[in-house]
């Protein structure tokens, strides 16, 4: 596996520089897994000349070692190298000339690599014609792969096998730890939702293991110091799995809630039916949202499952944003206000790079509730529905009868079957007729219709046994 870098839309972004007058462009950051943090690049331009400069910030673990060294053997295949001393490489061209500087950090409070052309006091590289100036920074972005998979070979760790992308149209804020696109940002932001959940886990019924498991997962965003003092690390990204209809995103949302986290709801579908260019910079947006803010965050995505990268069949959005959220997962270790939390229905279809430790490394399973569960969900949509009409609605309900009719039946079942039981008294009262409280009665018939429209849908394979 290797990491790379593609350059898109090269015509633009050779014409936004020509035309800059002194400003910096972001090209481009991310996140990468251990040994490496984030890595970000910017380039200064004055319509002449041009600077080049990335940082690749290495783990907090790193601190103070000095273990992490340039990897000589692969960068001296490609490049001529002048060693300065252990911290410092100068990279020359055919000619000699002072090319590129790599420099390693190393202090109580920051570990990293930068790596710029030319010298870091001045501008020197001139931009040139277009052929030329796309052959440096294809050189300038070779430098930068063989650097980033040497150190992974060196230290023997796997690398994502992971694309970042340069764009043009990224403008670079110095007062921002992020790479931001003023207009399109505003239009994206606005799309990003976040929500404040009022869901309890008293409200959902049965899946007591699962609440149980998932309960325990709140101390990762209400305790962190204890998981540092016992020198260990909380599960970023838990992966909720079970039928359509068991509960999984409410289990989520009363984990924000539990939590007091923000909670953004992502739907897999939507993002990667996104317009084209745009699917990623969404994925990435509530990453950099909840850097920026501080703020304790949960991040959901709905049906994880349409990720499913087969490269046969796969979109191009898909693969992105895939790559888009392997990158930000791999990169969570420093991020201890986040956390990623997934639901799918279909656990075989979870793309397999999605699963390595590390990643949606903590599996619970939401099943169909047993008939002690289905009693207990019955008893609360009674009350959810009292509630909200604020005056009794029901006669006294048979469960037990209740129970055994619905066997295979969800929470979204026996909410359907409530619904469509309200429903039909609304209709009655609307038609002038005499309308009683719901009775045991009513239920049983919107259960039988209820079936029959299961079973007419399973035989068009609208749903699977």
């Amino acid at each position: 596996m290797t990491f790379k870098i593609n350059i898109e839309r090269f015509n633009e972004l050779y014409d936004q520089i020509k035309s800059s007058d002194t400003s910096y462009f972001g090209l481009g950051n991310c996140n990468l897994s251990f040994p490496f943090k984030e890595m970000s690049t910017k380039l200064h331009s004055d319509k002449e000349y041009y600077n080049i400069k990335t940082r690749i910030e290495l783990s907090d673990s790193l601190i103070e070692k000095k273990d992490i060294q340039f990897p000589l053997f692969d960068l001296e295949k490609n490049y001529k190298i002048k060693k300065l001393n252990n911290n410092a490489l100068i990279v020359t061209n055919h000619k000699d000339e002072h090319e590129y500087e790599l420099i390693k950090f190393n202090s109580k409070h920051s570990n990293y690599f930068s790596i710029e052309s030319g010298s870091s006091a001045t501008i020197q590289k001139k931009i040139g014609k277009a052929n030329k100036f796309a052959f440096e920074i294809d050189r300038y972005k070779s430098l930068l792969e063989t650097l980033i998979n040497g150190v992974y070979a060196l230290t023997e760790k796997d690398t994502m096998n992971n694309v970042l992308y340069w764009r043009p149209d990224i403008l670079y804020d110095d007062s921002s730890l992020f790479f931001r696109e003023p207009e399109e940002q505003q239009q994206l932001s606005s799309m990003l939702l976040t929500e404040k959940p009022n869901v309890t886990f008293d409200d959902i019924g049965g899946n007591e293991k699962s609440k149980t498991e998932i309960e325990g997962i709140c101390f990762a965003l209400t305790n962190p110091e204890l998981y540092k003092k016992w020198g260990t690390r909380p599960s970023k990204g838990i992966l909720l799995h079970g039928p359509p209809g068991t509960g999984k995103t409410m289990l989520a949302k009363a984990l924000a809630n539990k939590a007091e986290a923000d909670f953004y709801n992502i739907k897999i579908a939507d993002v990667t039916s996104m317009w084209y260019g745009q699917s990623e910079k969404f994925a990435q947006l509530p990453y950099d949202e909840a850097k920026l803010s501080g703020k304790k965050t949960i991040i959901y995505y709905d049906e994880l499952d349409a990720l499913c990268c087969n490269k046969d069949s796969s979109h191009e959005a898909s693969v992105r944003v895939l790559s888009t959220i392997l990158m930000n997962l791999d990169g969570l270790d420093s991020v201890q206000n986040l956390m990623v939390i997934a639901s799918t229905n279909r656990l075989d279809s979870i793309e397999p790079a999605l699963l390595r430790p590390g990643r949606f490394d903590r599996l619970i399973e939401v099943p169909k509730p047993d008939e002690k569960a289905r009693n207990e969900i019955f008893g609360k949509y009674l009350k959810k529905h009292e509630m909200l009409s604020e005056r009794k609605l029901f006669l006294e309900l048979d469960f037990a009868l209740l129970v055994a009719k619905s066997s295979g039946y969800s929470g979204a079942d026996i909410s359907e079957i409530f619904r469509r039981t309200l429903e039909q008294k609304i209709r009655d009262e609307f038609d002038g007729k005499k309308v009683s409280l719901v009775s045991t009665e009513d239920m049983l018939k919107q259960i039988s219709g209820y079936e029959r429209n299961k079973k007419l849908k399973k035989e068009i394979g609208f749903i699977h046994s």
